[in-house]
C-alpha cells in the first residue's frame, strides 16, 4: 500500500506541473509592430500584401497565431517565422474560411511572423488603377506600420489615409509611401484606399531580380532546421519549460518504477525458504554438533559455536 500512495503522489505532481504550464501556454497575444506592406501591380496583375509581425516580449512562446486574409485571395503565397539565425523558414498552417474571410491558423516558435498574399481586388478603369484594402485584427498593436509601394511607370498617386511623401529606394529605383501610425485595438478595421493612373499594365519587378520576400533568403534544409530547433530550445523560454516539466515526469517515473522494484525485491527476500532435501528427494535430518550439542544449519561444515567439524548428512 505504501508503494501505491507513493505512486499516486507521483503522478499527482507530474499532473500539476503539466496543468500549469497549459495555463501559462494560454497568455494572449500581442503584436508588437505589423508592417503592412501593400504592392499593386509588383509581380502579378494583382495586389502583393505582406506582413511583417513582430510578438511582444509578453506573449508566451510557441504561440497560436490566427490571421485573416480575404477569402477572394484564396491560399497564402508564403507563410514562414524568422528564426534567430536572421533566415525565414516556411511553418505549416491551416487555412478556415469564415465568411468573407480566409483564416490562416499558425503555432510560431518565433516571435517574427511573414505572411505573403495576393489580393485580387484591383480595379482598372482605362488608365485609372483603384484599390481598397481592409484589415481587421483580432489581437491588439502596439504600433502598425504601413508601406504602400508605387508601381513603376505610375503617377498621381493618392493614398488615404496620409502616408508622407514618397521616397526612392536605390535597390529598386520604386517609391515607397511609408507612415507610422501608432496603436490599433483588437477588432479595429484599418482601411486603405489607393488610386493611381498608369498607361500600361507593365509589372514593377519585370526589371528586377528581386522575390516579394527578398529581404531574407528561404532555407528549408535539414541542417538549418536542425540549428533552428536548437537556437530556439536555448533562447526560448516556452521550449525551456517543456524540456523541464518533460523531465521531471522523466525522473519522477523513474523514481516510480525503482520504488516499485524495491519493494518487489524486499517481498521476495521475505519469503521462507525451501527445506533442504537429500538426493532421493527426502527432507535431511537435523545435525547437531558432536563436541558442544549446537545444532547445525543446512550447508554448514564446521560448527558455528565450537569450530568441530560437523558429521556428513
Amino acid at each position: 500500500m505504501k508503494i501505491n500512495r507513493i505512486i499516486l503522489v507521483c503522478l499527482l505532481v507530474a499532473g500539476f506541473l503539466v496543468s500549469g504550464f497549459s495555463q501559462a501556454a494560454d497568455n494572449a497575444v500581442t503584436i508588437k509592430k505589423l508592417e503592412l506592406n501593400i504592392w499593386p501591380e509588383y509581380d502579378q496583375p494583382q495586389t502583393l500584401v505582406i506582413f511583417r509581425i513582430t510578438l511582444s516580449s509578453d506573449t508566451h512562446l510557441p504561440a497560436q497565431i490566427s490571421l485573416r486574409i480575404p477569402r477572394a485571395a484564396g491560399s497564402p503565397y508564403s507563410v514562414a517565422i524568422k528564426d534567430l539565425d536572421g533566415l525565414v523558414y516556411d511553418v505549416e498552417y491551416t487555412l478556415i474560411p469564415e465568411g468573407e474571410w480566409n483564416r490562416i491558423v499558425l503555432t510560431t516558435p518565433s516571435a517574427e511572423i511573414q505572411v505573403e498574399y495576393y489580393d485580387p481586388d484591383l480595379t482598372i478603369d482605362g488608365t485609372l488603377h483603384s484599390l481598397s484594402y481592409r484589415w481587421i485584427g483580432d489581437y491588439p498593436i502596439n504600433d502598425l506600420t504601413v508601406v504602400v509601394q508605387q508601381p513603376r511607370g505610375a503617377y498621381n498617386v493618392n493614398i488615404n489615409p496620409y502616408l508622407g511623401v514618397g521616397k526612392i529606394n536605390p535597390d529598386d529605383d520604386l517609391v515607397y509611401y511609408t507612415a507610422s501610425l501608432g496603436k490599433l485595438d483588437t477588432g479595429i478595421a484599418f482601411d486603405l484606399s489607393l488610386n493611381y493612373q498608369k498607361a500600361d499594365d507593365s509589372l514593377s519587378a519585370t526589371s528586377i531580380s528581386v522575390k516579394p520576400a527578398g529581404q531574407f533568403p528561404l532555407s528549408n534544409t535539414l541542417a538549418n532546421q536542425v540549428q533552428s530547433i536548437l537556437l530556439s530550445i536555448l533562447h526560448d523560454q516556452g521550449l525551456w519549460i517543456t524540456a523541464f516539466l518533460l523531465l521531471a515526469w522523466l525522473v519522477l517515473f523513474l523514481l516510480a518504477l525503482w520504488l516499485a522494484g524495491a519493494h518487489l525485491f524486499d517481498r521476495w527476500k521475505r519469503q521462507p525458504r525451501p527445506v533442504e532435501e537429500s538426493k532421493n528427494g527426502q527432507t535431511a535430518p537435523p545435525r547437531y554438533c558432536s563436541q558442544c550439542g549446537k545444532k547445525a544449519v543446512p550447508g554448514d561444515i564446521y560448527c558455528r559455536v565450537c569450530g568441530t567439524k560437523l558429521p556428513l548428512p
